[in-house]
């Protein structure tokens, strides 16, 4: 497994998030992880028009664009939750906004991207990617887009590509994830609204039907892209596929944040990881490699996280080798 840590160091002395409580965080890692079935993700709590603005992001001499969704209804969602609704003692997290760590993490992506397409011009196409705690799974949507804009006489056939999104909250996933993916399609070369590049890069609203819904289905059938979400813990997360627990490529951003959560993400970051050299020449392109990008301030004041405390766990059990 290759590691980068850190990105955005300077930004070390503010939190970005609320103090939390140690029990809320242990009790939070026993809700047993589940797969949610992506056909409830597409009817549940989706309205006929959702509204989106860009997250503009610079790397390098390039613009990226990634269309968001708005938070300003699911807000009401949130709150009008049934009581016994996760949400509610992990929202501290921020499942619903983007952190600066995951414009990070997209920068550095971009980079990787483009270093290993001088290797593999369809790069990531055909891994298995994980993001870990996604949340608003903007690096995820860059990655998606990425695969999206692959022209399809580039696509070998049989070549499947898995995308797993795990976050402890059902509702981010409902409110947040499956409309960002999808507002990620609806702009690409794939969708209908690529003739458009203008209304990528401003806000707006688009319309949604079972038309365009059957249509982002289908499209990523075509392409052997398969998104996969799941809700709940991390320490009981089973990512496998076809067997195995190893993923290519493994992405979190804002992660470490708390002492008591450390446990459960390094279990299951090392599990699904290969055993990689960190001088392993292209991380997460080369057969039975693991590229694991962490984003993440240095010190969360307040709960006692951070990069620092992550690379101690780690040292702690002797590295990720077997």
């Amino acid at each position: 497994m290759s590691f980068s840590f850190g990105f955005a160091e300077e930004g070390a002395g503010d939190t970005g998030v609320p103090a939390v409580d140690t029990q809320d965080m242990q009790s939070m890692q026993q809700i047993h992880a589940q797969q949610e079935d992506i056909s409830d993700l597409q009817r549940a709590q989706l309205p006929d028009k959702i509204s989106y603005s860009p997250l503009m992001m610079r790397v390098g001499n390039k613009d990226i664009a990634v269309p968001r969704r708005d938070l300003f209804d699911e807000s009401v969602g949130v709150v009008a939750a049934e009581e016994n609704c996760d949400l509610v003692p992990g929202v501290y997290e921020g499942g619903l906004k983007t952190w600066e760590c995951a414009q990070d993490l997209v920068a550095q992506l971009a980079r990787t991207s483009c270093a290993y397409a001088k290797q593999d011009t369809v790069w990531p196409l055909g891994k298995h990617i994980a993001e870990i705690g996604c949340g608003t799974a903007i690096p995820s949507c860059f990655l998606l887009r990425t695969l999206l804009d692959i022209p399809k006489d580039h696509v070998p056939e049989g070549l499947h590509t898995v995308m797993d999104l795990c976050d402890y909250n059902h509702q981010v996933l409902v409110l947040v994830v499956y409309p960002n993916l999808l507002l990620t399609w609806y702009f690409s070369p794939e969708g209908p609204g690529a003739n458009d590049a203008h209304c990528a890069s401003t806000p707006g609203d688009i319309e949604l039907d079972n038309q365009v819904l059957d249509a982002f289905e289908t499209s990523l059938k075509q392409r052997h892209i398969h998104l996969r979400f799941f809700s709940g813990g991390w320490s009981t997360l089973d990512l496998r596929v076809n067997g195995s627990t190893k993923a290519d490529i493994v992405i979190s951003s804002e992660t470490v944040y708390s002492l008591a959560s450390l446990p459960s993400l390094y279990r299951i970051m090392r599990e699904i990881s290969w055993p990689t050299a960190q001088d392993a020449p292209h991380p997460g392109l080369s057969p039975n490699t693991t590229l694991c990008l962490v984003a993440a301030k240095v010190l969360y004041f307040g709960v006692g996280g951070g990069i620092d405390a992550f690379i101690r766990k780690i040292e702690q059990d002797h590295g990720w080798a077997a």
